[in-house]
């Protein structure tokens, strides 16, 4: 797998109309760290993060995997999680039926991380009926 169709796997993952289940996203961050980084170099967590602990075992879990096979495992996972979940596309249109509004995703507002969290629709141009 190139650099190329990793950075746009990583990309697209962030891109996805659901969300994935916990062990789908440790498993894809997992890969992408061993891709990007390699070995494990951080110290653990405190006791009571049991979020970024199960991020660095997701991580740890892989040491010594070479990076050819984490970045292939990492492109091929988000591809599964593409087929599973969807992938927002720019210019998608939405129709929210619980308060009769009209909306259309504005493109270029996509993709704004907020407090290391993607926000998917924090800008829409509504229109009320």
């Amino acid at each position: 797998m190139s650099q190329a169709e990793f950075e746009k796997a990583a990309e697209e993952v962030k891109h996805l109309k659901t969300k994935p289940a916990d062990d789908e996203v440790l498993f894809i961050y997992g890969r992408y760290k061993q891709a990007a980084v390699g070995d494990m170099n951080t110290e653990q967590p405190g006791v009571l993060d049991f979020k970024g602990k199960a991020k660095c075992n997701a991580w740890n879990e892989l040491k010594g995997t070479t990076k050819e096979d984490t970045t292939k495992a990492h492109v091929n996972s988000t591809e599964e999680l593409k087929k599973i979940h969807g992938i927002w596309s720019p210019g998608h249109m939405l129709i929210l039926n619980g308060d009769n509004a009209l909306c259309f995703l504005i493109p270029w507002m996509v993709g704004i991380r907020e407090n290391n969290q993607l926000t998917r629709y924090s800008r829409l141009l509504t229109v009320r009926l």
